[in-house]
């Protein structure tokens, strides 16, 4: 059924929506596995300008083209980042329709080069820039707020109930900030298979203890847990 799940947000239902990243597509699902909602038309990529031969995204595009990630408004609305061959973040009601996207690609503000995670929180956008190493700050109608730099390819957002934000990043980190982008702590920095250090870091999330889970791809395959100070 998935080809490529690539990223997963559970909603203030329970209801489940899944990333499924080379078909296109996007779904959404009820706690037991019954499809609700696809978005996107499977296998067949929007036009970006992007080719095998050329491996660049030229323009944006429409949804969707390899995306990515996905997060919960507040309101109920959805932004998904679109991503390893687009450079777009498009918001959709909750029925599924699409309302707007932004992003063009390039490096200035609002501009992307794999957009890679998105995270809605405090009524604020927060999306992961992977391969211009910094994360970029949106207002709910993709105004350009902040641009934080010194990451190291970061790949996917999460932010807690306390307010903390971190940051999986493939450059073998984890990064822990503030809302004003401060940065707490970093964990890792040093490519290794040893406990407390990583290989390519993808996906990160904490539990209801607020213990951390850190997911790793590239030679790493696997996933941490890590413990919070309390």
């Amino acid at each position: 059924f998935f080809e490529d799940a690539h990223g997963i947000c559970i909603g203030p239902d329970d209801s489940i929506y899944l990333v499924d990243r080379v078909p296109q597509v996007v779904m959404k699902f009820t706690p037991d596995g019954q499809l609700l909602l696809t978005i996107g038309i499977r296998n067949q990529p929007s036009d970006t300008g992007y080719t095998d031969e050329n491996r660049t995204v030229l323009h944006a595009g429409p949804p969707f083209h390899h995306p990515t990630d996905l997060t919960i408004s507040s309101e109920g609305d959805f932004y998904i980042s679109d991503g390893y061959r687009n450079c777009r973040v498009h918001k959709f009601s909750q029925d599924g329709q699409l309302l707007f996207s932004w992003g063009e690609p390039g490096d200035d503000h609002g501009q992307f080069r794999l957009v890679h995670s998105v995270w809605e929180h405090r009524g604020l956008v927060y999306v992961a820039d992977r391969e211009n190493n910094r994360l970029q700050v949106f207002t709910p109608d993709g105004a350009h707020l902040e641009t934080w730099t010194d990451f190291l390819q970061p790949c996917k957002i999460y932010i807690d109930a306390d307010d903390i934000i971190y940051v999986a990043e493939l450059g073998d980190r984890v990064s822990i900030l503030d809302l004003h982008g401060n940065v707490l702590n970093r964990l890792g920095g040093e490519r290794s298979h040893e406990p407390g250090l990583f290989w390519g870091p993808h996906g990160v999330w904490a539990d209801s203890y607020g213990d951390l889970y850190v997911s790793e791809v590239l030679e790493g395959q696997r996933v941490q847990k890590f413990r919070r100070k309390r």
